[in-house]
């Protein structure tokens, strides 16, 4: 950020500009969502495949089925014995509200 915002000065200063004001009373509400989740979203998208290709993917044992078909997940989290759906819909809800903690935590 900080190179960025130096070539931003850079410019304006170079090409003798007057600095205009962000109007953020016109921003569009409806955009919000993708700002905040498209970069996370693409980020995850693009890396993780990697990682996994590269064999730097830390995998649980427990995320690979038990030989009744179901999960069972440590005691420390507190899920206990699940199906795939559920599995997946706890993963889920962590991340979700891991993205909006880690965002709330970044606007401090």
């Amino acid at each position: 950020m900080l190179i960025s915002a130096a070539s931003a000065l850079f410019t304006n200063v170079m090409m003798r500009e007057q600095q205009r004001p962000v109007g953020w009373v016109h921003f569009p509400g409806r955009y919000l969502p993708a700002a905040l989740f498209l970069m996370p979203a693409v980020m995850h998208a693009a890396m993780l495949p990697t990682a996994a290709a590269m064999g730097r993917l830390q995998w649980q044992h427990w995320l690979k089925p038990g030989t009744d078909g179901l999960y069972h997940s440590p005691a420390s989290r507190g899920w206990g014995v699940l199906t795939a759906a559920g599995l997946a819909q706890h993963i889920a809800i962590n991340a979700i509200v891991g993205m909006i903690i880690c965002d709330d935590a970044g606007a401090l």
